[in-house]
C-alpha cells in the first residue's frame, strides 16, 4: 500500500506540473477574460488528468485497473 501511495504521489506531482504548465502557457497566450480563462483552466484540468492516468498506468498502480470496471461497457 505504501508503494502504491508513493507512486500516486509522484503521479500527482506530474499532474500539478502539467496542469500549471498548460494553464500558464494558455493564460499568457489568451489573456485573462472569462472565455480565455474557461479555455485555459479547462485545458489544464484535462491535461493534468491525462498525465495522472498515464503516469499511474505506466508505474503499475494496481488500483488504476479497477477503474476500467467502473467504465460503461467495460465491466
Amino acid at each position: 500500500m505504501v508503494s502504491s501511495g508513493l507512486r500516486m504521489l509522484i503521479a500527482a506531482a506530474l499532474l500539478a506540473g502539467a496542469s500549471y504548465g498548460a494553464w500558464y502557457g494558455l493564460d499568457q497566450l489568451l489573456g485573462r477574460d472569462l472565455l480565455a480563462q474557461v479555455v485555459s483552466v479547462g485545458t489544464a484540468i484535462a491535461a493534468g488528468g491525462a498525465v495522472y492516468i498515464a503516469a499511474v498506468w505506466v508505474m503499475g498502480v494496481p488500483e488504476i485497473r479497477q477503474i476500467r470496471t467502473l467504465l460503461p461497457g467495460r465491466g
